[in-house]
Parts: structure tokens; sequence; C-alpha cells
């Protein structure tokens, strides 16, 4: 059966949007332009945003393609300027008639993925203005074949080094959760150098998945901040803490 998917993107910081962007599949499209498709609007980079997906005749803000087995849609996020945090919303994938095809948005820049079947909004940064990603859908060994060298779900836990370090007045942080039997509980901590805990960006039972979490240091002073995790799941524990520098 047809389907698709909406995408909207939305800046966190002056609120600038990118609606109306879409993917899917319909039984009468063609891979190259048609009237299913639109093309992606100039982009103006003054504190824009702008999401496109590839077609073979351009840029595209709605992309369907023929009915098939599997697609992939490589997808552009553009701000201009760096560093941009951006909220993307994807409509309810349960629109595929067929529930054993997956949908996974993977982020190529920092080899992440997200499954869309369990979550429909993601933030992330924009890094330098422009980050790549890719959208697979089918069945799980069409995906594996296409899923760009990332893992889908995380092997083990990692709480990565923040960027930008050192930042002024934000940062984002990146940790992962591995596929564990148990539930898993995820505490994120910043402290000062007196060991206080300063501010407290996440304390929920979390997935198994690939995460990134802002950090605002507005209403702290400059100097040298570290950032802890906790992740209970049943009698296993996984702590790690890392360092980053505020400057002002």
């Amino acid at each position: 059966s047809n389907w698709y998917v909406p995408v909207d993107a939305v800046r966190l910081d002056n609120g600038r949007t990118s609606l109306g962007g879409g993917f899917g599949m319909a039984q009468e499209a063609k891979e190259g332009y048609d009237v299913y498709d639109s093309f992606q609007p100039p982009f103006i980079t003054d504190g824009n945003v702008s999401l496109a997906f590839e077609n073979a005749e351009g840029g595209m803000m709605q992309d369907v393609r023929p009915l098939a087995e599997g697609g992939v849609w490589e997808m552009r996020l553009m701000t201009g300027d760096e560093g941009t945090k951006v909220k993307l919303t994807f409509g309810d994938a349960g629109v595929l008639q067929d529930e054993t095809h997956q949908v996974f948005l993977i982020d190529l820049d920092q080899k992440m993925a997200y499954d869309l079947r369990r979550t429909s909004k993601v933030e992330v940064n924009s890094g330098t203005g422009l980050r790549l990603f890719r959208v697979v859908v089918g069945s799980k060994s069409f995906v594996n074949a296409n899923n760009a060298g990332v893992d889908l779900y995380p092997k083990t836990m990692v709480l990565s080094a923040n960027y930008p370090n050192p930042f002024n007045p934000e940062t984002m942080i990146r940790y992962t959760i591995p596929d564990l039997a148990e539930r898993s509980h995820v505490t994120l901590t910043i402290y000062n150098l007196l060991g206080q805990a300063v501010a407290q960006l996440v304390d929920a039972d979390q997935q198994t998945g690939y995460y990134e979490v802002n950090f605002n240091g507005r209403a702290l002073g400059s100097g040298v901040y570290f950032y802890r995790i906790e992740v209970l799941s049943g009698e296993r524990r996984f702590t790690d803490v890392k360092k980053m520098v505020l400057l002002k």
C-alpha cells in the first residue's frame, strides 16, 4: 500500500521551521520528479533551517518513490550557522503496512542511529551548519545492508566527549545505551570543581539507543565542570565522568 511519513524541523534558538517535508512510496510514483514530489525552496542562510532529500533530479522537500521492498533516502539538514540545536519530528511510522519493516534514521556524521518506530522526535546539533543523514526503510536484512556501517543498536555503554569543548554557553553531550535485558535508568548530572551538582540533565528510564543532550551553561561562571552518567539496569551499573570547560 502507498505510505508517507512527514518530517518537520524546528530551530530551538529562534523557532524558525522547515515544515511540510517527508518521504514515502506510492504505486504510481517515479524515481525522479513527479506529481508526488516537491523541490526544496532556495535556502537563505541567515538564522534559517532547511531539510531536503536527495532525489535523482535534485533536493526535494517531499520525495515519494515507487513501491518497493525497501528504500534509502539521503537527507541533509542545513542551518548555515554552526552548532544550532534542531528538533526533527517524524510522522507515525505505523503507516507502513508491513509491521516487519524497520524504519531508521542514520546520522552519517556522528555514526548514530535512531529507530523511528520507537521514537518520533530527535534533537540534534547542526555541527558545521550542514549535517547528513540517511533514512532506511525495509526488512531487517535490507536495513543492515544499507546502514552505512553504523550499528543500529549500540553494543556498549559509552559517554562521549562533549562538543564543542571549550564551549560558551552551550555544548552537546552524547552517550549510548546497549540493548540490555533489564530496563535502564539513566542519570546525567553536571558538577562543579567542589563536587556540587549544578544541573540535572537526565533522570529517566531510557531504551537502547543513541542520545544527545544539550547543556546550557549561561547561568554558570567560567571554569572547569564535570559531567557524570550513571546507568542502572538490573544488577548492572555503569558510571563514567568527563571534564568540560566553560569559557565566557
